[in-house]
């Protein structure tokens, strides 16, 4: 099994190569950086309750809080009283220009009822009722300290925002309600509302009847004029053109136009029979061809004559010489019936001719027949048309003084009922109760609110979160593989102790399928010299390279681990001591020397020593490589706990020197945009780095379901199915006991 590497040397920082085998990764990102937008952009269903279930408390304060501000908003609300009236819509329909009866027709369409409704939410319905009640001399409805006019239209304002006039389902039944501060008021006005409207209604359709009458009445005088002067204007014309009636003389008519149609289809016949004449005559002309396969007995016998005389002059012209007698004999007899044939010809094309004249002289008188009697009828119509003009004028005018006259009588007798459109079915009573402020309404908005808010704040928390919180987005995100997970520990946990006496302790078995990875990471087994780095601090690599030399350890490895890190050294040794890398990088002494044994069989350890003033020129020059490759020689792995990336150069020049590199991320503290700063300098410097361990990881803390990193051996083999809720910062220093550093 081969892991990739982060080196970017395709041009693209982040891109994952393989050492030691070409075929690539499997991985969901093939850059660094890149994910699927499947997987970093959408917001499943389980991925929303785990964010849920881990902002639960940030959720639940913006709910005690929005229901706390809306209870207290329904106590500081003035109550409002609201009451209602119910009326029935009938329309009336107010025939004006119709023949129909003047009785009232009752329709139910929802178009009416609607403009009704919309009629009781009219402004001037409302200023009617303000005016009628004096509310513009009643504070709650308008300040008084406005004018009067200024006042009116207060009111009249405040009862239209507080009006709610609604159709019951598809009847034509009609809710108004009003909402007042004084319960009476607020009957009282509703009353005085539908009253106004009935009334109103009234006024409308008498003013509209009467104006109806006036109309019919101006419209029948001018009727009867038209009538007279269209009576005189037929009587004359009838008299000027000697006319009696054209209505007995329909037949003639129709004979002449059936007489138009009989000659119209002989002339259509007689035009195909000269166009067909003329064809035969043209090609018989043209085209002698043509003219011999016409059915002519003459021609024909003529034709078979000709050839029998060719073909005996074809046969004895194989015999004789042309000037022989017999032979020019034949040849006349060819030419005097070419001449008769030529001459039969002639004939039929001159009858032919004859036909086609005979043909177009009688398509000729055809049409001049049709002509004459089309200007005859023509003629006929067209007196016809004009007496029938004035007469149909006559009966249009006759018929329309007929129905005005009618239609005055129906408004006359209309104009004295007065049937309303609509009816009271409910009166408004006070009511006894307010409508609002609800304390359940605003409670529920108020949790809709809260909640809508809270589950909202806790996604844009978790998007906005740019730290390494799972494994999967050391993938998604950063395209690094996998080497592990370290689970977070309690503060009293010792790793030595854990790892020494109970190697299945989840924490112990991190380190160890740490171990298993790491054996894959390379064609060639484990690398022989890893380097363990950080972005930042205190996210847990001196802790991992502790852990790790003792899986190694456990295993019968000889696991070397050296506190690279000059500036904070990890590991607390004996302060009189000389010993450490930094002096061993200054001198040219044997590194063994300098290695201490550690806490456990097969692990040994290589303090940072003191402190130098330039730890960066120190790891620079050639003797960092020397004393690595001594160390190789004498261990199986030897790890190297280096600086974290940003800030110095040492994590960088360290990592170049070793085999191979893991990043050690924090899960919950590194931001993805510094660990790219720090993978971005490890590449520059060409570091092998092989993956990355995420550290501190707590499953139920970020919300998701880890459990299946984990397999329990037995009762009492973990303790990460209960995790300690002290998940703070432990100690990044190492104490190496006095008697540890006997040998």
């Amino acid at each position: 099994m081969s892991t990739g590497i982060y080196d970017g040397r395709d041009g693209h920082p982040g891109n994952l190569s393989v050492v030691g085998n070409s075929a690539p990764v499997p991985t969901t990102a093939n850059r660094y950086g890149e994910a699927p937008e499947s997987d970093e952009y959408a917001i499943e269903l389980r991925a929303l309750v785990q964010i849920i279930f881990k902002r639960k408390w940030m959720i639940m304060s913006l709910l005690i809080i929005g229901l706390t501000a809306g209870y207290l908003s329904t106590l500081l609300v003035p109550p409002l009283y609201r009451a209602k009236a119910t009326i029935e819509i009938a329309k009336h329909a107010a025939q004006v220009l119709s023949e129909s009866s003047v009785t009232p027709q009752v329709q139910a369409d929802p178009e009416f009822v609607e403009t009704q409704s919309a009629l009781l939410k009219s402004r001037e319905l409302a200023q009617r009722v303000v005016e009628q009640l004096n509310l513009d001399q009643d504070p709650v409805y308008a300040d008084q300290t406005l004018p009067q006019q200024d006042r009116v239209h207060a009111a009249t304002q405040y009862l239209s925002q507080n009006l709610r006039v609604n159709v019951e389902g598809l009847s034509r039944l009609i809710a108004v309600r009003v909402s007042s501060p004084d319960p009476e008021d607020a009957a009282r006005i509703t009353n005085t509302l539908v009253e106004n409207f009935i009334q109103t209604s009234l006024e409308r359709k008498y003013n509209t009847t009467a104006y109806a009458r006036h109309f019919v009445e101006d419209r029948l005088e001018s009727a009867r004029l038209s009538l007279e002067d269209s009576e005189s204007l037929l009587a004359s014309y009838a008299a000027e053109q000697g006319l009696v009636n054209f209505g007995g003389n329909s037949s003639i008519f129709s004979l002449d136009g059936e007489t138009i149609v009989t000659l119209n289809k002989e002339l259509a016949t007689a035009e195909s029979e000269r166009i067909a004449a003329y064809q035969k005559y043209i090609e018989a002309k043209n085209s002698p061809i043509t003219l011999d396969v016409l059915d002519s007995p003459d021609l024909k016998k003529l034709r078979e004559q000709r050839f029998q005389l060719d073909t005996e002059y074809q046969n004895k012209l194989e015999i004789y010489r042309p000037e022989y007698s017999e032979m020019t004999e034949l040849k006349r007899r060819i030419e005097l019936t070419d001449r008769e044939i030529e001459a039969e010809r002639t004939r039929i094309v001159d009858a032919l001719e004859t036909s086609f004249r005979a043909a177009e002289a009688k398509e000729a008188s055809l049409r001049e027949r049709i002509g004459e009697l089309k200007t005859k009828l023509i003629e006929l119509r067209t007196q016809s048309v004009q007496y029938g003009i004035l007469e149909r004028q006559v009966e249009t005018n006759r018929s329309q003084y007929d129905a005005l006259l009618t239609r005055l009588k129906e408004l006359t007798t209309a104009e004295g009922i007065g049937a309303s459109q609509a009816s009271v079915v409910d009166r408004a009573i006070a009511p006894t109760h307010p409508f609002q402020p609800s304390l359940g309404k605003h409670l529920l908005l108020a949790t809709i609110l809260s909640l809508a808010a809270g589950i909202g704040l806790a996604i844009l928390w978790e998007y906005i979160d740019d730290t390494i919180r799972v494994p999967e987005q050391l993938i998604s995100k950063l395209g690094l593989p996998i080497i592990g997970i370290v689970p977070v520990a309690s503060k009293s946990s010792d790793l030595v102790q854990d790892m020494m006496k109970n190697p299945k302790d989840s924490l112990a078995e991190g380190y160890f399928s740490i171990r298993a990875n790491l054996l894959f990471s390379t064609n060639s087994g484990a690398p022989r010299c890893l380097s363990l780095t950080s972005a930042s601090q205190a996210e847990g690599k001196s802790t991992c390279a502790v852990g790790l030399g003792l899986a190694f350890s456990r295993s019968g490895q000889r696991a070397l681990v050296i506190d690279a890190d000059m500036r904070r050294p990890s590991f607390v040794v004996d302060r009189n001591l000389s010993i450490g890398l930094s002096g061993l990088l200054a001198s040219d002494a044997d590194a063994m020397e300098h290695i201490i044994a550690g806490p456990t069989e097969n692990l040994f350890l290589l303090p940072a020593g003191r402190i130098p003033p330039n730890p960066a020129e120190l790891l620079s020059g050639h003797r960092l490589n020397e004393i690595l490759e001594q160390l190789k020689q004498v261990f199986d792995i030897v790890i190297v706990d280096c600086p974290p990336v940003l800030g110095f150069a040492d994590a960088p020049l360290l990592a170049a020197a070793c085999d191979a590199t893991v990043v050690v991320i924090s899960s919950g503290k590194s931001r993805r945009i510094t660990i790219r700063r720090s993978l971005d300098r490890l590449v520059s410097t060409h570091a092998q780095t092989v993956g990355a361990i995420l550290t501190k990881f707590d499953a139920r803390k970020v919300g998701y379901d880890y459990g299946y990193y984990y397999y329990n051996y037995g009762p009492g083999a973990y303790d990460y199915a209960r995790p300690s809720a002290r998940t703070e910062r432990q100690s990044r220093k190492i104490t190496l006991f006095k008697d540890q550093l006997d040998d």
